[in-house]
């Protein structure tokens, strides 16, 4: 007797996994082992829409890609800085103004941003008063841990900076945090207490900094045996409302924004040489991160800050804690952990422990010098609270690619939910010229992140935008004839909406009809006939997804874990069963046949790839049944099926897939 799995895309039940080459996020239900799957449709999604950041024949590796903005404020300027792997040491600072990168320079022939060290940076968004304005600042912050003495003009690296942009003109300053013999970058913003940090924080109208590197004898800051000693479980903070006040000379009144008065620190009570990593206000109050454990800043005043221990993170990185508005997000050898104020929950520890744990984490090099190239690299996260969204992208550290690598798994960036408490995973689609995604950006309100990407070959510095919402646009129709929607109130701009798909409600008999847009200027859409003319008072929806992608659609996958089909009917997991039948529920393309690849694996052994073809119909807006051939050999205990739809620039709408089955026997027994 024939028994029924179904997998049932638009009301989905639960299946064991979703495979790596994903579907576009986030409009999906979720599966065990929490991978993506669309509401109402299998769809394949859009690639990766990148841009050249400048011209150039040099290899570039991204180091830090984030928004300039402080939440909820309209201007989101974003900066980047890329390092170039034929001069050592060496990265270059970027602005994105509008729809423009340029290089931030000064009004000297060198870029200001020539100076900047190699190396991954900690940002934060802060406030500082400039004169008598209250200017938006980019605080960059690296670890350097060349032992030299304060004042070596020759070693020394300005690896920390402050960027400012006025809100009167727009233009951008940099300045750089350091010392007085090197200031290249003018004017230097010169303290007594520390030249480098692994982390920073705005709270409390402070500029905190966490695992700092500092001169031994901050009274000889000049001398040349004063060398910088590492006080990685150190944390500080300035005056109130002041960031960039230089120190100027001993005495009372002269130590800057980061002596006296206001000022203070903190040392985080370890045992051993742990690194404070990370610094992240929420709710009101500021966490540090440190590789072993998690502690909170109590006390609202200098006078009063205090630290207290909460809870064990071993091996933590500091580029993946983030804040939303309700959650307190970081990674470490234990897991992502999701922290609400007064509770954590390790959100890997029941859902992926075993893909977790490949990752490896506590293999990452928090500051990334004295290693192999790449291996500087660690994972980053980024916040989407519009969507709901912690990501946490895994970078390649492949042998292949990087010599002396730990040869980590990477490519791949994990999304969570956080409203529906489900994982999806998400590859990105590549150039052939670019090997990774290095790091992502920190935090957009805007429904998409920005992405740094590396280079395999001589090539430019390329920033990726990644959309993840569907863009959609509605209205009534003014006019229109059978291939042509007119809207006179709209101002689109000229091919906005290729691609797109446009449905159309007649408004004389409420018909719904699909079609895909062919062309597009500032007042109407052209397309295929859907075999009615539009009208005036006909209404219409258009959604689309990031047509800037030089890729065109990823491959779709839809990729199950081990299923065992007898066990789900009360039968042993060792009882054999028969696969009789397999139908697709499939909406047809308009224009273009789709071909769908369906790959089983019984037991271990794959099976031949079988094919089924869904011809093209016009206007289709409803699913049509199709039986798709099944290979020779289908009886088994465990099964895998494997969905492919890579058909060319085409996005196939699998809706269900039903697999019909009929218990055999018990493994070892004689055959029915």
């Amino acid at each position: 007797m024939n028994q029924l799995y179904s997998i049932n895309l638009v009301n989905i039940k639960v299946v064991d996994a979703v495979a790596a080459d994903k579907i576009f996020p986030p409009h999906f239900r979720t599966v065990q082992n929490r991978q993506p799957i669309p509401e109402g449709a299998f769809k394949k999604r859009d690639g990766l829409a990148s841009a050249d950041v400048v011209t150039s024949s040099k290899k570039w590796e991204c180091q830090l890609i984030t928004p300039f903005f402080l939440k909820g404020s309209p201007v989101a300027d974003t900066i980047a800085a890329f390092s170039d792997e034929t001069t050592p040491n060496l990265c270059h600072l970027f602005k994105y103004v509008g729809t423009t990168w340029s290089q931030i320079t000064s009004a000297s022939t060198t870029p200001e941003s020539s100076i900047v060290d190699d190396g991954f940076y900690y940002v934060t968004n802060a406030l500082s008063l400039v004169g008598t304005v209250l200017t938006p600042v980019l605080v960059l912050v690296k670890s350097e841990t060349t032992n030299t003495a304060w004042n070596n003009t020759t070693a020394e690296k300005n690896c920390c900076y402050f960027i400012y942009r006025n809100p009167a003109n727009g233009v951008f300053t940099v300045k750089s945090v350091g010392n007085a013999g090197y200031d290249t970058i003018t004017p230097t913003i010169k303290t007594l207490n520390w030249q480098s940090a692994t982390c920073a924080e705005y709270h409390l109208n402070k500029l905190w900094v966490g695992g700092i590197r500092e001169s031994s004898n901050p009274e000889l800051i000049a001398a040349a045996d004063n060398l910088l000693v590492n006080r990685h479980n150190r944390i500080r903070w300035c005056k109130t409302g002041s960031i960039d006040a230089n120190y100027s000379g001993t005495g009372a009144g002269n130590e800057g924004s980061w002596g006296g008065s206001g000022t203070g620190y903190l040392d985080v009570p370890v045992t051993g040489e742990h690194l404070v990593v990370g610094l992240r206000s929420f709710r009101g109050k500021l966490y540090v991160l440190t590789t072993s454990d998690l502690f909170v800043v109590t006390g609202t005043t200098s006078a009063q800050f205090g630290l207290t221990r909460l809870l064990s993170t071993p091996s933590a990185i500091g580029l993946t804690m983030w804040a939303s508005d309700d959650y307190l997000f970081w990674a470490d050898a234990n897991g992502i952990h999701q922290f609400n104020g007064s509770s954590s929950k390790n959100i890997t520890e029941d859902t992926v422990p075993v893909a977790y744990k490949q990752k490896q984490i506590e293999q990452y090099n928090q500051i990334g010098t004295g290693v192999a190239t790449g291996y500087g690299k660690v994972p980053t996260a980024f916040i989407n609270e519009k969507l709901k969204i912690y990501g946490i992208h895994w970078p390649d550290l492949s042998s292949a690619n990087y010599s002396g690598s730990p040869n980590l798994a990477g490519k791949e960036t994990w999304l969570y939910n956080y409203k529906s408490q489900t994982f999806s995973t998400y590859v990105y689609n590549l150039e052939s010229n670019y090997n990774d995604v290095n790091y992502i950006s920190d935090y957009h309100d805007t429904g998409f992140i920005w992405m740094g990407l590396s280079n395999t070959l001589a090539d430019n510095p390329v920033a990726a935008k990644y959309i993840f919402e569907v863009i959609t646009d509605s209205g009534i129709a003014t006019g229109g004839s059978s291939t042509t929607l007119v809207d006179s109130s709209k101002a689109w701009a000229v091919d906005e909406w290729i691609n797109g798909t446009l449905k159309i409600t007649d408004a004389t008999d409420s018909v719904v009809y699909y079609v895909i847009i062919t062309d597009s200027d500032a007042t109407s859409l052209t397309f295929v006939t859907p075999g009615f003319t539009i009208a005036a008072s006909d209404t219409y929806t258009i959604t689309q997804g990031d047509t800037a992608d030089p890729n065109g659609a990823v491959t779709t996958i839809l990729e199950t874990g081990d299923l065992n089909l007898a066990s789900l009917n009360g039968f042993s997991y060792e009882d054999v069963i028969k696969v009789n039948r397999i139908d697709f529920y499939v909406v047809p393309d308009s224009s273009t046949a789709i071909t769908y690849k369906l790959d089983i694996t019984i037991d271990n052994t794959a099976q031949a790839q079988q094919t089924v073809s869904v011809a093209a119909v016009s206007g289709a807006t409803q699913p049509q049944h199709y039986v798709v051939p099944l290979p020779t050999m289908r009886a088994g205990s465990f099964f895998k099926f494997k969905i492919t739809e890579d058909t060319a620039s085409v996005k196939g709408d699998l809706r269900r897939a039903d697999l019909f089955y009929e218990v055999m026997f018990k493994r070892g027994a004689g055959a029915k």
